[in-house]
């Protein structure tokens, strides 16, 4: 599975009814409707994902995890990096916290496309 479908079905595995469309994949994906409502489709033809109308509003969709879509999310990549982090000590996770967002600080300041430099001019 790409990484925007693995994704999507975190997100709609979490996400309160209200959030569970596409405007809210798309903004939690940091992304557009149109590329979401694909995303969705994928996943909804390959069994993962169902969508129904919503008893409040006959013009809105809700989106949940099929039964394959809550069992192919035990098997979530992620969930070893997280069962890793938990395991280490708390100044070690701290560490991890600090580097990431450095990191991540870094990456922003450089630009989306990674073609700016850092503060020092260097390079990123």
């Amino acid at each position: 599975m790409q990484a925007a479908q693995w994704s999507a079905l975190r997100y709609f595995g979490k996400a309160g009814e209200r959030a569970r469309n596409v405007v809210g994949l798309a903004k939690y994906q940091g992304t557009n409707p149109g590329t979401a409502s694909r995303t969705i489709g994928t996943l909804v033809r390959r069994g993962l994902l169902a969508v129904v109308v919503s008893p409040d509003d006959k013009r809105a969709r809700i989106v949940s995890l099929t039964d394959a879509g809550r069992t192919l999310l035990t098997q979530d990549p992620l969930l070893a990096v997280e069962t890793a982090i938990a395991a280490m000590p708390p100044g070690a996770q701290e560490g991890l916290a600090t580097g990431l967002r450095d990191l991540l600080g870094r990456l922003l300041s450089a630009g989306a496309d990674g073609s700016g430099t850092e503060s020092d001019g260097k390079d990123v």
